[in-house]
């Protein structure tokens, strides 16, 4: 249908977000303050919010917008919407969109949501991405009759609730596929845990972290440079979609001996949010360097198989014996020592290995399971996608069609 377009500041106001200050009298008052982070949770109307500000606060630092307005992330990642539920306020993340007229909400979030990705090439910075506000009111939109906005979005409402709802069976089937990834390394090891047991140290030939200070021997190519972000939180497969390299000159070279790693090392994250997070070397990695935020443990191969420490290290029982070892104010850490004096059971090496195997069988099934349950979640967001726009731009006729129907 040929509805006509027109400049999103012709029928909403476009207001900018802001922060109170740290004072204790801005805050857990009786108004929602939204962030990105709360938009990327929600679908449909924001009525709550993970913190609160004071009148005071409002006044100050930031805007209340009123309940039937659309809040839109405008810094990474751009384009979450919401309709407000409730009044609210929101950070610097955030823009809201107050119609000046008679408009139906529902149809222009679901409209700015078919947009998601031209908005967010849209933005602009060096520092982190962010949709200027100027953008925003620029964007042109359709703008078709009020009784046509209501009915669109009564229809969109109506098909998306039942493939969000479809969407979170199966995203908790995941969940409960990672809980039985857990239980059967939890498994693994209460079942070698009736033996003797040791510390990691004693059992290794090397524990140890990368060296200081290398940040400018970064490069675009060259040896690899494995960091935290190169762990994986449920698997012991090493995460290189975002990989770094370094080049190093040759009076680092003598230094970085310690830290090169080698088939087998047990990687395991030290610092941060990966703290504890643990990660097999492989080909891949071979002979890459460790930061100084991975621990590089290097096992007695006569005495000590690397998955399976891999594995007892991702296990609940290591990881809180982990967790409870963490010093550190603003950032978590943990030392060399606290790697060294993980209690491992001390268990024959072909028991170590027969109980990987059965950890390895049962993970690829799990791993099947899991693909094809992603596989499900990415159709059924592009399904989607392509309903509310084929809804927004009037290529279907809502009073007669259904999405269960649209091919």
């Amino acid at each position: 249908m040929n509805w006509p377009r027109v400049p999103l500041r012709r029928l909403f106001r476009v207001v900018n977000g802001g922060t109170p200050t740290s004072d204790p009298e801005n805050w857990n008052g009786s108004i929602p303050w939204a962030t990105p982070v709360d938009l990327g949770s929600v679908s449909g109307k924001l009525n709550s919010t993970r913190r609160t500000i004071t009148e005071k606060g409002a006044r100050t630092g930031s805007t209340v917008v009123p309940a039937g307005s659309i809040l839109i992330s405008t810094r990474a990642p751009i384009g979450y919407t919401a309709i407000t539920g409730v009044p609210l306020a929101f950070n610097q993340g955030c823009r809201a969109l107050v119609p000046t007229g008679e408009v139906d909400a529902r149809f222009f979030c679901y409209q700015l949501e078919s947009m998601k990705s031209a908005l967010q090439s849209q933005g602009l910075g060096s520092t982190f991405l962010e949709l200027s506000s100027e953008a925003l009111a620029a964007l042109p939109i359709v703008n078709p009759p009020l009784d046509v906005q209501g009915n669109i979005a009564n229809f969109l409402d109506s098909e998306t609730r039942g493939i969000d709802r479809l969407s979170g069976l199966i995203s908790r089937q995941l969940d409960l596929l990672e809980e039985r990834r857990q239980w059967t390394l939890d498994e693994v090891w209460r079942r070698a845990g009736r033996a003797q047991w040791k510390k990691l140290g004693y059992a290794t030939l090397l524990v140890t972290s990368g060296p200081r200070g290398w940040g400018g021997y970064l490069d675009d190519d060259g040896e690899i440079f494995f960091r935290s972000a190169n762990l994986n939180r449920r698997s012991l497969v090493p995460d290189l979609s975002d990989v770094a390299y370094v080049r190093l000159p040759a009076e680092a070279r003598v230094e970085a001996v310690r830290s090169r790693i080698s088939s087998g090392d047990v990687l395991v994250g030290i610092t941060g949010a990966n703290s504890g997070w643990v990660a097999l070397a492989d080909a891949s990695v071979s002979g890459g360097y460790v930061s100084q935020h991975v621990s590089l443990v290097r096992p007695d191969s006569r005495i000590l198989d690397g998955r399976w420490l891999g594995y007892m290290i991702a296990s609940s029982v290591v990881q809180s014996e982990l967790m409870g070892s963490q010093y550190g104010g603003t950032k978590t850490q943990l030392s060399l020592p606290d790697i060294r004096n993980i209690r491992i059971p001390d268990i024959p090496l072909e028991e170590q290995r027969r109980l990987v195997r059965e950890v390895e069988r049962t993970e690829e099934l799990i791993n099947r399971q899991k693909s094809l349950r992603k596989k499900q979640l990415s159709l059924l967001a592009e399904r989607r996608q392509a309903l509310i726009t084929a809804a927004v731009t009037g290529q279907i006729d809502v009073t007669t069609a259904r999405g269960a129907d649209l091919s």
